[in-house]
């Protein structure tokens, strides 16, 4: 597997001049035939590839590559008629920056995949020129453009995101889904480069961020990665024809970026004084329940006496529980070791009798939870300005959903979508109070209500699922103790709010659309098992799921379909018709396969509203900012007294609507607003919400 994942990064598919066993000959590297017959499908398809490409190159003996010219750091004369090529030949202008630190060293440019030039940034006439270049109108042609375009926009005032035309890895994206989209790896597949990359290594850059390495290394490599995108663009682009929704998703994906650019720059305000409070309540519950766990570490004699216990070391866990305190471990981890993780102690704590196994285990647990609070979230570097701020990525997930990451352009801030939510754990509903808007302005977030659930309904035509399909909708009724009642088989008045029955059908309604088993449905819900009290065992997890399949028969249907279609076809496509490629086992990959087209739906549905509001002139007029995109909702600001027109104006937006093929009928996912003085305090937008404004 290690090697699998290293060809992938490495220079599988690339024509290479062997340098050892067979000197003097050409080689492809590719995957070896006993990875695949274990199970690896997923990379026949490149294996086919791979080996037709031998196949071509060995009706010569000679290593055969296009000739490249690269003008290495033009000056006078010459840096005029590079200037007058770059302004006028070419279909796109290919742009791609060599950047460290707050340091542009050079920027290459093409307008073929056979002649490129690089500037070398010495001055500030140097910045001047390439910002000419890219702001001169030519459609721009990169290779991750968020990466380039954001250090240029945000360092050196340059535009380019306004004139961005393509960018391969969002064509990557869309051809195919499940494979790397790095420029290395796509350059082994659309042009006949040797691994340039290869020739610098980390030492080398190490040594540039030292300042004791020079860079001119530096620029023919940044030409050749300007010429292998213009060359990777120019046959992605028939690709993207070769079915209309193709090029519809490329359309879509390529006019996000921008606007989520503009939202990773703007970032949310920050009320440091909140998050340290939480920090300091952290420190204080992590300080608390080690001093427990070491009390219980001391009784048992175990050999780190008068020392912490360290809860994120497998070695100490392994020798405390399953050595001195006699748990008896049934989960191994890949690397063969006995499995320590949270999910495995949940479940222990279920099974055990041993009073002190399980207060050793709860003391791990909230020793972890409290630290990983501090390090995930109120440790966290903001930017001087006091501001939150991330870099969301389109061509991240394969359910066409954003990711997201640390801001780049200034290395600060984290995975924003990743805060927690108040039902996560204790902290989470004050985190998220952290997160406040500007002075005057108030915060808001818009979420699509049951989205997940909704589509399932639609795609199943299940009868009891369109009926509580309807009932999310209008807001009707409870579908959570409806499911319970079925599962438990007890009447649904004798079903409190609050009680078991009603959370294991919410749990299952939540889970047991996409073929879940029991031992993992049974991890989810333990792992809730401190906070809620509710813990199962396997054969009620396999009772539930019995069950809730039962409760609606057209899921079975439903999956039989996917797994048809996939079978048949190798593709899925979402209810916006964008197409995801399926390369692996069918038996294996048919949960992934059933849950993409739900997932996939939502996501391009929320982000067609989130385009439609970022564009939006009236809301403009209004002052609406976009701050957040949390999955299945947006988070936003506006002044506080043009509450009701945002609002208004927002819900409308973000009714899409989504044309279901079984029955030819409009979807419109219902948009619950919330409102208030921070991401964590909001309240739902009502009538009576207008009035206080």
């Amino acid at each position: 597997q290690r090697v699998a994942e290293a060809l992938h990064h490495a220079a599988r598919g690339y024509v290479l001049e062997a340098k050892r066993l067979a000197k003097g000959r050409k080689l492809v590297p590719t995957f070896h035939p006993s990875y695949l017959q274990r199970g690896n499908w997923a990379e026949i398809p490149l294996t086919v590839f791979d080996l037709s490409r031998a196949r071509q190159q060995s009706s010569f003996p000679e290593v055969v590559r296009k000739p490249r010219r690269a003008i290495i750091d033009p000056r006078g004369h010459d840096r005029d008629v590079v200037r007058e090529r770059l302004l006028t030949e070419g279909r796109w202008l290919s742009v791609d920056i060599e950047y460290i630190g707050s340091r542009l060293l050079c920027v290459g440019f093409a307008v073929s995949s056979d002649w490129a030039a690089t500037i070398r940034i010495r001055s500030p006439e140097d910045v001047v020129l390439c910002q000419q270049l890219i702001e001169s109108g030519r459609p721009l042609l990169m290779q991750n453009a968020m990466f380039d375009c954001g250090i240029l926009e945000w360092h050196y005032g340059m535009t380019a995101f306004k004139h961005l035309a393509y960018d391969t890895m969002v064509a990557a994206y869309e051809l195919n889904i499940e494979y790397p989209k790095d420029l290395g790896w796509l350059a082994g597949m659309y042009t006949d480069l040797h691994p340039w990359w290869e020739e610098i290594d980390g030492k080398f850059w190490n040594g540039v961020r030292a300042g004791t390495q020079d860079i001119g290394k530096v620029l023919p490599y940044n030409c050749l990665d300007a010429m292998a995108t213009y060359e990777i663009a120019e046959k992605q682009d028939p690709e993207l024809d070769s079915h209309p929704k193709l090029r519809e998703a490329f359309d879509f994906d390529m006019a996000k970026i921008e606007p989520l650019w503009d939202v990773a720059r703007r970032g949310v305000l920050v009320d440091t004084a909140r998050l340290d409070s939480i920090r300091a309540t952290a420190v204080r519950d992590a300080t608390e329940a080690q001093a427990a766990l070491n009390e219980i570490a001391d009784a048992v004699d175990f050999d780190r006496k008068g020392l912490d216990v360290n809860v994120k070391s497998g070695p100490q866990m392994i020798t405390l529980l399953y050595g001195y305190l006699g748990i008896n471990p049934t989960k191994k981890t890949k690397g063969e070791g006995w499995a320590t993780d949270n999910k495995c102690l949940m479940e222990y704590m279920r099974t055990s009798k041993d009073a002190v196994q399980k207060k050793a285990i709860e003391f791990v647990l909230r020793v972890r939870e409290a630290r990983d609070i501090q390090s995930k979230f109120t440790d966290i570097e903001w930017d001087t300005d006091g501001r939150a701020r991330c870099i969301y990525d389109a061509t991240k997930t394969t359910t066409r959903r954003l990711s997201s990451k640390k801001f780049f352009p200034t290395g600060k801030g984290t995975n924003l979508q990743n805060i927690p939510a108040p039902s996560s754990n204790r902290y989470g509903a004050e985190i998220r109070k952290g997160f406040i808007p500007d002075p005057g302005y108030e915060f808001a977030y818009a979420d699509l209500k049951g989205a997940e659930f909704l589509v399932v309904a639609q795609l199943t035509q299940d009868p009891l699922m369109l009926k509580y399909a309807e009932m999310t909708m209008l807001g009707t009724g409870d579908v959570h103790k409806e499911t319970g009642s079925y599962i438990f088989g007890i009447p649904p008045e004798k079903i409190g709010k609050e009680s078991p029955e009603r959370f294991l059908g919410k749990k299952m309604r939540h889970s047991g659309n996409y073929m879940i088993g029991p031992k993992e449905l049974m991890g989810n819900i333990n792992k809730e098992g401190m906070k809620t009290g509710v813990w199962i065992d396997q054969g009620m997890a396999k009772k539930m799921i019995n069950g809730y399949v039962g409760m609606h028969p057209g899921l079975k249907l439903w999956w039989d379909e996917v797994a048809y279609e996939v079978r048949t076809t190798r593709k899925l496509s979402n209810l916006f018709g964008f197409i995801r490629r399926f390369n692996g086992n069918v038996n294996q990959i048919l949960p992934v396969a059933v849950a993409f087209v739900p997932q996939s739906t939502i996501g391009d549905y929320l982000n067609y509203g989130l385009l439609a509001c970022a564009r939006d002139e009236e809301l403009a007029y209004y002052g609406f900012q976009l701050l957040l995109q949390v999955h299945d909702a947006i988070g936003f600001q506006y002044p506080i007294s043009n509450r009701a027109n945002v609002l208004a104006r927002v819900r409308k937006l973000m009714d899409i609507g989504v044309r279901i093929p079984k029955t030819g009928k409009l979807l419109n996912i219902p948009v619950e607003i919330q409102c208030g003085p921070s991401w964590g305090e909001e309240k739902e937008y009502t009538e009576d919400l207008i009035k206080v404004a």
